[in-house]
């Protein structure tokens, strides 16, 4: 590869990265602000997320901003149901309380999200459906401190123009495993600020390999 062209490469990176790091466009979520606590029975709680998400569809790492607003209501002391909204996609998602001894709580989280994405041809995906489930494991640190750690595994289904008006045999599918890890402080009786962050690793089986890694981060505030 020529210098010239090399730098032209890198330009195209870099435009890339600003612009999609100033526009919040259509892209998949995957928070990770969801801690291992249960809303209460009979309860609803509520979270603004400001999130970026890094993430490569070809062009070089690509920076976006991620809005998102979760609700979730309390069923029972063991489950409760919720879901989240952000830019051009949905998730429901339900939590269950499956341990919980002195200072430590495990949750089972499984969920469904829908997404559309950005299209620029054919074979690029314009809608991802994704299925799966997060164990989420809740740490106490102190009265109003504590940590979640979350291990999950998605199955994403992306579908492009091909495999909606011809061949169904033409959707993408991947399998994304990962970690995430947020703090919980309650910095009121009403509100916790949680920052976090989740690192995913995404399987394309169509070309049986890995693809870059998918990065979210942010910042939610609970009430």
């Amino acid at each position: 590869m020529t210098e010239s062209r090399r730098r032209h490469r890198q330009s195209l990176r870099w435009v890339a990265l600003v612009g999609g790091a100033g526009t919040a466009l259509a892209c998949a979520s995957y928070s990770p602000h969801q801690g291992a606590r249960l809303t209460p029975m009979g309860k609803n709680e509520a979270a603004f997320a400001a999130d970026a998400l890094v993430l490569d569809r070809g062009l070089g790492p690509e920076l976006f901003a991620l809005p998102e607003f979760a609700l979730s209501h309390g069923l029972s002391q063991d489950w409760d149901l919720g879901g989240r909204i952000y830019p051009f996609g949905v998730e429901v998602n339900a939590r269950h309380r499956v341990l919980e001894r002195s200072g430590y709580l495990a949750s089972v989280m499984p969920l469904l999200a829908v997404s559309q994405v950005s299209a620029t041809n054919p074979d690029t995906n314009f809608v991802e459906v994704t299925s799966g489930a997060v164990l989420l494991n809740g740490i106490t640190l102190g009265p109003r401190l504590h940590l979640s750690m979350g291990l999950r595994s998605q199955l994403r289904l992306g579908l492009n123009a091909v495999s909606v008006r011809e061949d169904f045999a033409a959707a993408n599918w991947a399998l994304l495993s990962g970690t995430s890890a947020a703090l919980h402080w309650r910095v009121s009786e009403q509100s916790t600020l949680v920052p976090g962050v989740v690192v995913l690793f995404p399987y394309d089986f169509e070309r049986d390999d890995w693809d870059f890694p998918l990065f979210q981060g942010g910042a939610a505030i609970t009430w």
